[in-house]
């Protein structure tokens, strides 16, 4: 025998709406009572690796379209984080479910849980081909390289400046000479001095923040 409670998780004190189960299922309305108590779900579980991107999922799909994804990320690289997207195939095609991190890189060694969840009507009208087809899941991963690159930007600057002040002369610190009269930002230009006091000369190395 089908039963309503039987057929959902019901919270809440209110009564139970059919119109306003089948807006949440994504239903046309009138909806046959029959067609939201027959309940079926597929369980998945796996795990993948890309790159130094290393993940454990779990996905539950619903005849009535609810899907629900939990995945776990863990980053092995001890250098580069890494970008990253993951997407569930679940017709055995094109169509699928996605978790994507966007512009936020996973740190070097760092761990990620990310849950998702929605309806997709799709999945309940093609219930009978994603019932039988097994899931598909695919990682890509990225390092990111830019973090890297600012790194060793950084890294350069820095030996530039301890060169240019270990050199030899004094050095002079004046207002930058080419600084619009509209820019009230604070531009100081650095450059050697002679000992007696003028300028080493144009191959002499100026630094202007």
């Amino acid at each position: 025998m089908l039963s309503v409670r039987a057929s959902r998780t019901f919270v809440g004190d209110a009564p139970i709406s059919v119109r306003a189960w089948a807006q949440l299922e994504r239903r046309d309305f009138p909806v046959s009572v029959r067609d939201l108590l027959n309940v079926e779900r597929r369980d998945y579980q796996g795990r993948i690796t890309a790159g130094d991107v290393e993940c454990s999922y779990d996905v539950t799909l619903h005849n009535s379209g609810r899907w629900f994804v939990t995945a776990d990320f863990n980053d092995h690289g001890t250098v580069l984080g890494d970008f990253f997207v993951l997407d569930f195939a679940v017709d055995g095609g094109h169509r699928g479910i996605r978790l994507d991190h966007g512009d936020s890189a996973l740190g070097a060694g760092d761990t990620l849980r990310m849950n998702d969840d929605g309806v997709d009507s799709w999945i309940r009208d093609h219930w009978e081909t994603i019932r039988d087809a097994p899931l598909t899941a695919h990682l890509h991963a990225s390092p990111d390289v830019a973090s890297v690159i600012s790194t060793i930007v950084l890294v350069v600057t820095g030996i530039g400046i301890i060169t240019f002040f270990a050199s030899p002369g004094k050095v002079q610190a004046d207002p930058c000479p080419d600084q619009p009269p509209d820019d009230h930002g604070q531009c100081i230009r650095f450059h050697k001095v002679s000992g007696n006091g003028g300028d080493d000369g144009a191959g002499t190395p100026a630094l202007t923040g």
